[in-house]
């Protein structure tokens, strides 16, 4: 058995190629092989529903996503809770045409919020009057 088997290789932070550790420079690229390596540059695509995506095939779902969202806002609830659940349809139905436009997640999200905003700011508004009036 060779010393060979028991080098440790190292891997260039500049351009990834692999080197003895003990090397200076990196063969591949001559830059030295102690610095810092680079960080990696941002994800251009954000994986978020509130984010900018280039992709518009799934902009009708996350247009009630975002709605449905903001209707958790106490009495914006009572007219966004309704356009939420509006949107949730229409995006499900463009999602039956064109398959790749289906975002079903935000679709299930965007009903269930919109109706969990609707009820719940519809009840808060009943529970006000009727403590309002002196009622039961």
């Amino acid at each position: 058995m060779t010393n060979d088997y028991f080098l440790k290789i190292m891997r260039c932070a500049a351009c990834g190629a692999d080197h003895p550790a003990e090397a200076k420079r990196c063969p591949a690229c001559g830059e030295r092989t102690n610095r810092k390596p680079r960080r990696r540059e941002p994800v251009e695509e954000i994986d978020s529903p509130f984010g900018r995506r280039t992709d518009s095939r799934q902009a009708a779902a996350l247009r009630a996503y975002r709605c449905a969202v903001l209707s958790l806002i106490p009495l914006a609830g009572l007219l966004l809770g309704p356009a939420a659940i509006v949107l949730a349809v229409m995006a499900w139905r463009e999602g039956l045409r064109d398959p790749a436009a289906k975002a079903s997640g935000y679709v299930v999200a965007a009903l269930l919020l919109g109706l969990a905003a609707l009820l719940g700011n519809a009840a808060g508004v009943a529970l006000m009057v009727m403590g309002l009036s002196g009622g039961p």
